[in-house]
């Protein structure tokens, strides 16, 4: 049977909703945006570092507060090279040799996003060369169950923070081995008795205390660290026209790339050994596994001859 071209575009048009119909029900698949603007909603979870930053930022950054001009980003740099000779000059503080520019986004509404965690505030860190070496965003929660649902998936998304490790080391924790000949097949299985932790009320102790909360995940090619902060706010209800008094919790999500952890780490390492003391490092962000006034005791036994 021959088709005429009335018969032939029908067909056509049938084909065409036809897929529609299955791109729909399959869902939309988020796009990672290669530019930040308002509701760009751009994924720290699943940046590469290979982001091509300049035009990541070119609609976004703050050129307001910063003086800037196409190419120039010295207006940027962190820390200046006013500051250098103070920074060398001091006993207890210390910065990387590379410059390193600290990129500050103008406010947008879901700029960016973190797990479906939207971020109004986003800051970027890169090299002279413009590789993005860490990232930094910003999210507040009003409820104290919608922070423990975020931290649950955490868990359940990264394992066990750095210092559930921590606590699995002194705890004498030891994982179950097993001996296997050189056909890989096991012939022996050695068992330990493992001390009952509780790893998930670790992670709800940032309501215990007050100041910062740390939560650190190593993963192979970053580290994700989130601050979290409590926080109020005097605000008025608008039926009632009373002041009320909100409580809130401020989150970091600081994103390091695993080269630049490891940099900053042996940078105060030498540092510290040099001076015989301490060194804090100067970056626009806190690593508090890398803080040695926080963890002094820990710093110490690492390095006794201090």
């Amino acid at each position: 049977m021959r088709l005429d071209n009335k018969n032939f575009s029908l067909l056509i048009i049938m084909a065409l909703l036809f897929i529609t119909s299955c791109e729909e029900e399959k869902g939309e698949v988020f796009v990672q945006p290669k530019v930040l603007s308002e509701n760009a909603q751009f994924d720290f979870a699943t940046l590469t570092f290979n982001e091509n930053v300049s035009l990541l930022i070119s609609k976004s950054l703050d050129t307001v507060n910063y003086n800037y001009s196409p190419g120039n980003y010295e207006d940027y740099l962190f820390p200046k090279e006013s500051d250098l000779d103070m920074i060398f000059s001091s006993k207890d503080l210390t910065c990387l040799t590379e410059k390193r520019y600290y990129f500050k986004m103008l406010e947008m509404d879901s700029i960016s996003q973190f797990d479906g965690v939207y971020f109004n505030e986003v800051y970027i860190e890169t090299n002279k060369d413009l590789q993005m070496q860490s990232c930094v965003g910003y999210a507040y929660f009003y409820s104290t169950t919608v922070l423990d649902s975020m931290l649950l998936r955490m868990y359940h998304k990264y394992g066990k923070t750095s210092f559930m490790r921590e606590v699995e080391r002194d705890a004498g924790m030891v994982e179950v081995l097993t001996v296997s000949d050189s056909a890989g097949i096991a012939i022996k299985n050695i068992s330990y008795e493992k001390p009952d932790i509780d790893y998930e009320s670790y992670l709800y102790e940032y309501v215990i205390g007050g100041g910062h909360s740390y939560y650190e995940w190593k993963l192979k090619d970053r580290v994700l660290q989130l601050e979290i902060t409590k926080g109020r706010a005097m605000e008025v209800d608008l039926v009632s026209g009373k002041m009320e008094d909100t409580v809130y919790y401020r989150v970091e999500y600081l994103i390091v790339r695993i080269e630049e952890y490891n940099r900053i780490e042996e940078r105060i390492i030498d540092a510290s050994k040099k001076n015989k003391f301490p060194v804090d490092i100067a970056k626009p962000y806190n690593i508090d596994a890398l803080n040695f006034y926080n963890h002094y005791d820990k710093f110490t036994n690492r390095f006794p001859d201090l």
